[in-house]
Order: structure tokens, then sequence, then C-alpha cells
């Protein structure tokens, strides 16, 4: 048997696998009663996530007079749809080159149905004014080793024979769409101080093309960094800097420039 830290189980001890996003939205409706008796439905969808609960939407779109009925053995978003990390992407083969491996003869259909289902994703988000914080920021992907670079240019050329739209960026490119991500007025430029943006943009020239990758790094360890310090559980990064490490600790060691 494992053993565990006694420290570590005392912290544990009151979790509970509950949806955090759900528990804590003020907004969250009342629970429907639990079904114990028999009803009739035109149509009666089984699981209520995005699939499920999309599902019900348009079949109700094209005939509001339908009663459509919802089951759900838990609760709605009680699987990955209450965990979505914050974004959505196309790909409905998680990752382009993942679905090229395994159904390359199909790839040209699997690219065209994503693209059409995000559209559909953004036009009823907008339709029925979903407060979700949407925003069409497309994706990033970096190389941080040499060997990667050529990797991208070729699967960039393989997406867009297959009708994305991929553009290949330069380190400098990278650099400078990094900087003015950071001098985003929604990110509060007021916030920073002059050494601040000129300690960012120092990391940026150090790291060339894996300066997406670190800064995503660093965000990564921070959070980790806040919750352990919370809960008193050192991390690797705390450990290694004995129990004081502070957020600029942090980018030094995860950065070594």
């Amino acid at each position: 048997m494992v053993s565990i830290d006694p420290k570590v189980l005392k912290h544990l001890m009151h979790m509970q696998p509950a949806l955090y996003w759900l528990d804590s939205d003020p907004l969250e409706p009342e629970s429907r009663p639990a079904l114990v008796e028999e009803i009739e439905a035109d149509l009666c969808i089984v699981g209520a996530g995005y699939t499920g609960l999309w599902t019900a939407l348009i079949a109700k779109e094209r005939d509001p007079k339908r009663h459509v009925v919802i089951l759900e053995a838990k609760e709605t978003g009680a699987g990955a749809s209450g965990r979505n990390g914050g974004f959505c992407n196309q790909s409905l083969t998680h990752g382009f080159i993942n679905g090229y491996n395994r159904f390359k003869e199909e790839m040209e259909i699997v690219e065209r149905l994503g693209r059409e289902n995000f559209r559909a994703i953004e036009k009823t988000i907008k339709k029925y004014k979903i407060d979700c914080g949407w925003e069409r920021t497309g994706e990033l992907k970096v190389a941080t080793k040499p060997w990667e670079v050529e990797e991208l240019r070729r699967e960039a050329e393989l997406r867009n024979s297959y009708g994305d739209e991929v553009e290949v960026l330069s380190a400098e490119e990278i650099r400078a769409y990094l900087l003015r991500v950071i001098a985003d007025e929604r990110n509060s430029i007021e916030a920073f101080n002059e050494s601040q943006l000129a300690e960012a943009k120092r990391i940026l020239d150090k790291t060339g093309e894996g300066a997406f990758f670190w800064m995503t790094h660093i965000a990564a360890q921070l959070a980790l960094l806040s919750a352990s310090q919370i809960n008193q559980i050192p991390t690797n990064v705390d450990m290694e800097l004995r129990g004081s490490a502070t957020a600029e600790d942090v980018v030094k060691v995860v950065v070594q420039v």
C-alpha cells in the first residue's frame, strides 16, 4: 500500500468530488427533481453534457412544439463539460496530426466538419447571448527545439491543403505577438512598471521560439505555487527554493535566463 504523508492527508480530508464552477456560481439554476415516474416525450436525450444540451436546443429550434426530455444520472455538466479548461478549438481528433495518423483518408471531411462545428458553436453563443467570454483568438503552437521547426512547417502545409488557415511565424514575429499580448489594454498595462515590461522583453528575447511555451509553463507553476502555499503542500519548485518561493523566484527557476 502506498504511504501518504499524514500532513497531506490532513489537507485532503475535507475535499469532495464537486464541480467547483457550478457550486460557486450564484447564477446556478435550481436542481430539477429526480425522475420517479413514467413520462412521454417526442425526443429523449441521455446525458446533459454539451452534446446532449446542444442536441436538445437544435431539436427545439427546428420544432418549438416538440417535447424534449434530457435524462442525466448526476447533474448537468457532471463530466468533462463542467471541467472545461476555458478554451474551444475546431479539432475533432485532439489535434490535427493525431487525427491524420489515424484517419488519413477521412481527414478532409473531418477537418471540414470541425470548422463547421466551431462556427456553429460561435453562432449559437451569440444568438442566445451566452455569457461565457467567447473570443475567436486563434491558436499558437511553437517549437521549443530546432528540429521541431521543420515539423511545424510540414504540418502547416498539410493542414492548409485540407482547408485550414495556418501561418508559419518567425521567432521575431512570435516575440512581437507576445509583446502585443502583454501590452493589451485588457491586461491593465498600468499594473506593469517599466522594469517589469523590460524584464518580460528580456525573457522573450532569450527564449526565442519557446517564449510562449515558457510563459505558459510559468503561469502553471505560479498556479501550483499558490495552491501549495494555501494548502501548505510543497511543490517541486517550492522545495527547490526551500519553502520561500515567490512569483519572481519561480520565473527564475523555470526560465534559466
